[in-house]
């Protein structure tokens, strides 16, 4: 299995490094990531498919963390930085083509994995958990309906990836870019990454706290906004606490972790009834007129409606647990200083 942005809490670059890079650092072992794991993928093994996402969150994730270090259109109209303010040193058009330019590079090849990924879970993960509540004749119909869907979302995908030529396109376009910021034109980035890390950190878990307001009653749309912040938060803290804390962040890590998992489930319970409704409307489009596509459609719809019930109640579940987890969050190190919690 290829680590794509190096073991949590362990520094990769001494500790007098730049900000510069581990920025660049980061970026390069992400793409040396998507590379190595770009064959497996290809071939349908879907932890390839699930490691290229995850890498690329975590290159996403160092993008934002470093963004108050760089001056330019903010990302997700995040306020501007202090240093952007005062600086006017890179004019604005020139840094939104790099930072968010290449953010929006990074999201096109999420988005593309995605409908793979969404299956995979679909079949291995939320079919898996239900199968111990609900009738084996509903979760087989559920999974010969998905199966296809997969298929069809790998080949996709396949198509995608086939040309490696993109890959090592999109490395020397991120390296490019990324030999540029420590040569005078971004001061905040030539300091050393001990310096700056903590404050970068602190920054990223006041956007989550924010986010996190209400959490009791947050929508489901809310909830999922909140997912990615926690999860941009767990993967700026594996990047950045070895370098602003002696124990690199482990807590936050972890609590990080468990929280992301609770949103996870309160995000299926709203996405799973969606999956399932679309492979009902796939099956009613296949004008099969005779009893046994019948009978297979009404078995189809009956798991569905009991596969969506399932997933709500597993969400109504989760929810319920979400303000401790928050709270254990923000009683972690590296979470917001106490003075900023309301």
């Amino acid at each position: 299995m290829t680590a794509p942005a190096g073991r949590p809490t362990e520094a990769v670059l001494p500790a007098e490094a730049s900000g510069a890079a581990v920025l660049r650092d980061a970026l390069a072992r992400g793409v040396a990531g998507l590379q190595a794991d770009r064959t497996a993928a290809l071939a349908g093994d879907a932890e390839a498919v699930h490691r290229m996402r995850i890498t690329l969150r975590r290159m996403r994730a160092a993008l934002r963390a470093f963004r108050p270090l760089l001056p330019g259109e903010p990302l997700d109209h995040a306020r501007p930085s202090a240093w952007e303010a005062h600086a006017g040193a890179v004019p604005p058009a020139r840094a939104a083509a790099g930072l968010a330019a290449r953010d929006a590079r990074l999201r096109a090849l999420g988005n593309a994995l995605g409908p793979a990924r969404d299956w995979d879970v679909f079949l291995e993960e939320t079919l898996v958990a239900a199968a111990r509540d609900l009738p084996p004749p509903l979760i087989a119909s559920l999974r010969a309906a998905a199966a296809s869907r997969r298929g069809a979302a790998y080949a996709a995908l396949s198509r995608r990836l086939d040309d490696p030529a993109r890959l090592a396109g999109l490395g020397v376009y991120l390296g490019s870019w990324a030999d540029r910021l420590d040569r005078g034109a971004f001061p905040p980035l030539e300091a050393p990454i001990t310096t700056v890390a903590p404050a970068l950190l602190r920054r990223m878990a006041r956007q989550m706290r924010r986010r996190a307001r209400g959490i009791e009653h947050a929508s489901a749309e809310a909830l999922h906004a909140l997912r990615k912040s926690v999860k941009r938060l767990r993967y700026a803290t594996e990047l950045l606490g070895p370098y602003a804390a002696p124990h690199g962040g482990r807590a936050a890590i972890a609590a990080c972790k468990t929280l992301q998992d609770l949103l996870g489930r309160v995000n299926d319970a709203a996405v799973t009834p969606h999956l399932a409704a679309g492979l009902a409307a796939a099956g009613s489009s296949a004008r099969r007129p005779d009893d046994a596509a019948a009978e297979t459609r009404h078995h189809l719809v009956e798991a569905i409606a009991a596969l969506a019930a399932w997933a709500g109640a597993r969400g109504a579940q989760a929810r319920r647990r979400l303000p401790k987890a928050l709270a254990a969050l923000k009683d972690a190190p590296l979470a917001p200083d106490h003075a900023d919690r309301r």
